[in-house]
């Protein structure tokens, strides 16, 4: 975690020479790389109905190739190209692909059936909604942005997840995705994971949206709770309830 990425990217990524040896494996994964995100208005302005299919691997390294300043290096700014990054880090040490990773390391074990990485064709799903209340369908699976956010599932398989979570005693994975990565007045931040702290009771949670749905997890492994929440619409309706949900769980 607090290796500079440098170290575990393919030989193919290249970082701009003024941004090497800067930005650590930790900085990633609680989005203080510094790194821009991409520029969703104008990928969807390019492809309305699918606008990831519009990220390509020349687009992410033409980023890391001109991104010569890190301003925000240290502090919060949301970045997917980040979670991109984390992929090609997760790939290049294992030897594998990303989708492979996934299932062989977290849906088969858990028995996760009902969450898919490429081949989403079982037929029941739910339609989305956008912001204008436009019908909107799942995004396609791109195997460049997957690391980012690509998975569908449902909230039987979510809870098994979150379950495993609560259940395991392996101190290795709590220490590593529980631990504080960042953290301000406004927001704390483990492996991925807002943590939301009262006194010694502690909730972590992760919230988001697409273009057509809106969820989030939450669970307090001292209390043994969980909770998901998956939407159809995209105005953020499950993100905009955590702190209900953090209410709840404590």
């Amino acid at each position: 975690m607090d290796s500079f990425v440098d170290e575990y990217l393919p030989p193919q990524v290249k970082l701009n020479p003024k941004i090497q040896s800067k930005i650590k494996v930790s900085d990633l994964a609680s989005h203080q790389s510094g790194l821009p995100d991409f520029d969703m208005l104008r990928l969807l302005q390019l492809n309305p109905v699918q606008p990831l299919d519009e990220v390509t691997t020349e687009m992410v390294d033409s980023i890391l190739v001109h991104t010569s300043d890190l301003e925000s290096l240290g502090a919060y700014q949301y970045s997917n190209i980040s979670y991109v990054l984390l992929g090609y880090i997760l790939e290049n040490v294992v030897g594998s692909n990303y989708e492979k990773i996934v299932n062989n390391n977290l849906l088969k074990p858990l028995k996760m059936k009902n969450t898919f990485t490429s081949d989403f064709s079982s037929g029941i799903s739910t339609m989305g909604y956008d912001f204008q209340n436009n019908k909107r369908g799942f995004l396609n699976w791109n195997s460049v942005i997957a690391p980012a956010g690509l998975l569908k599932s449902n909230t039987s398989d979510m809870l098994k997840f979150i379950q495993f979570l609560l259940a395991t005693d392996d101190k290795e994975i709590l220490r590593k995705i529980q631990k504080t990565y960042f953290k301000n007045t406004f927001i704390e931040l483990g492996l991925g994971l807002n943590i939301l702290r009262d006194s010694d009771n502690v909730v972590y949670a992760k919230s988001g949206d697409s273009v057509g749905q809106s969820s989030v997890l939450a669970y307090n492994k001292q209390k043994n709770l969980g909770v998901i929440i998956i939407t159809n619409q995209a105005r953020g309706i499950a993100r905009h309830l955590i702190r209900e949900i953090t209410l709840i769980l404590k």
